[in-house]
């Protein structure tokens, strides 16, 4: 179940790896992550678990396509210490299913309750077990949970590593154990040692203004949106990308590459900068420099673009930080799905252009505050026409501004090139 943000404590202590480091090499892996986040995923799009087998079938070829051998960890019978804790999960689940079949809700709205309410069944263990054998990769099933089965593992030598995004294994002592993060082949490696040779100094000199989404080859589920970038590496200009969730407010200067790898699109080579750090950006202000021309045409008419926005209000409202209170306990502590959405307040009485900001974790849709009003402008049409994607990109807990609480930043998607003025907002938000 993990210790409580016991991982965010330990941020800075990460190293940012790629799994193909690690070729030759065998991985124990929690199956329930991976499981847990097919059912949410396939039960938020279909309504039922259909996607699971193939989602569990995708991952497991992105690890051997990297050349580690997968030994997969299924849980066991519940550990009979947490049972209190089990009970009160279980309760949050039946009532997300009751929520689910209220009248008045969307199939769409249903879905996403009924995929927060999912937990893993025998079945679901069955079918991946099934496909274990197919493909003739190892597994065990735990006694009980399969923490200390993957650390047993580790400390037998049956696998090198370990690939969870349960914190308890670090309190059993295992010293390799890889993060899973939200690109494919970027991970987080839990150590406390760095390899200076890994460490590249690059001078970025251009930052493209709007990002595009990219479809991992063999692994459609996951798309990565990146801004592409040019950098300046030992006196050689190079095509670079970054990762637009990560480093959207990045800045032409000189930074330090941990992660990197290289990738091809559209028979284009580029190296693609996972992480950057300790940047000494150019003393002269965004807004002062010469606005890039945007791109036009009809294929940025039909690619979708996303930009972070930051919502403001938050700290306002004692319900609103308890909503996100829980929604950070979700994100870091069950790692479990947060659902965002946008809705326009015409009625509003201070502001009839306003545009609230509503998350939900295991109850129904709450408000959390609302997008700041010199944006609302350039919202409405597209919502009004529901062409926006809406997610939570972060929501952090921050005791240095002049509010201390917790703070959500969103990520909105849309068809075609945003307006010059949101952009620019884009880049002042962390």
């Amino acid at each position: 179940m993990g210790i409580h943000c016991l991982f965010p404590f330990l941020k800075h202590y990460h190293k940012r790896i790629n799994l193909t480091d690690f070729s030759g090499k065998i991985a124990a892996i929690d199956a329930s992550c991976w499981i847990h986040k097919a059912l949410v995923l396939s039960i938020s799009q279909t309504g039922n678990r259909s996607r699971l087998a193939d989602i569990f079938e995708k991952h497991l070829s992105v690890v051997r396509r990297a050349g580690v051998t997968p030994y997969i960890v299924f849980d066991g019978l519940p550990l009979p210490a947490k049972a209190s804790e089990v009970e009160k999960r279980q309760r949050g689940r039946e009532e997300c299913l009751l929520k689910s079949e209220r009248e008045g809700i969307t199939p769409q709205e249903a879905n996403k309750l009924r995929s927060q309410a999912v937990s893993i069944s025998f079945n679901d263990i069955s079918t991946c077990v099934n496909i274990c054998l197919k493909e003739k990769v190892s597994y065990v099933v735990s006694p009980y949970e399969s923490d200390a089965q993957m650390a047993f593992l580790l400390e037998t030598n049956v696998a090198d590593f370990a690939i969870t995004e349960d914190s308890d294994l670090l309190a059993y002592g295992c010293k390799e154990v890889k993060v899973r993060d939200d690109t494919l082949h970027s991970q987080q490696e839990a150590s406390a040692t760095t390899n200076a040779q890994d460490i590249r100094e690059v001078h970025i000199t251009t930052v493209e203004r709007v990002s595009f989404p990219y479809v991992i080859p063999n692994f459609p589920v996951l798309t990565v949106d990146l801004i592409k970038v040019k950098f300046v590496l030992n006196g050689k200009e190079c095509q670079g990308l970054i990762n637009a969730k990560e480093h959207s407010n990045a800045r032409p200067g000189i930074y330090m590459c941990t992660s990197h790898c290289d990738i091809m699109i559209d028979e284009m080579n580029y190296v693609v900068l996972w992480q950057l750090d300790s940047y000494k950006p150019f003393h002269e202000p965004v807004e002062h420099q010469p606005t890039q021309p945007r791109p036009s045409g009809r294929d940025d008419e039909e690619t979708v673009h996303c930009l972070p926005f930051k919502v403001v209000g938050t700290c306002y409202s004692s319900s609103r930080q308890k909503a996100l209170e829980r929604a950070y306990d979700f994100l870091h502590v069950y790692n479990r799905p947060v659902f965002a959405k946008i809705v326009a307040e015409p009625d509003n009485h201070v502001d009839k252009n306003a545009i609230a900001v509503y998350v939900m974790t295991e109850d129904e849709y709450e408000k959390v505050g609302y997008i700041p009003r010199e944006l609302t402008t350039y919202l409405h049409g597209p919502l009004k026409e529901s062409a926006l994607d809406v997610s939570v990109k972060h929501v952090r807990l921050c005791v240095r501004y002049l509010l201390a609480g917790y703070y959500i930043t969103l990520n909105i998607s849309k068809k075609g090139v945003w307006n010059n003025f949101v952009i620019q907002a884009s880049f002042k938000v962390d």
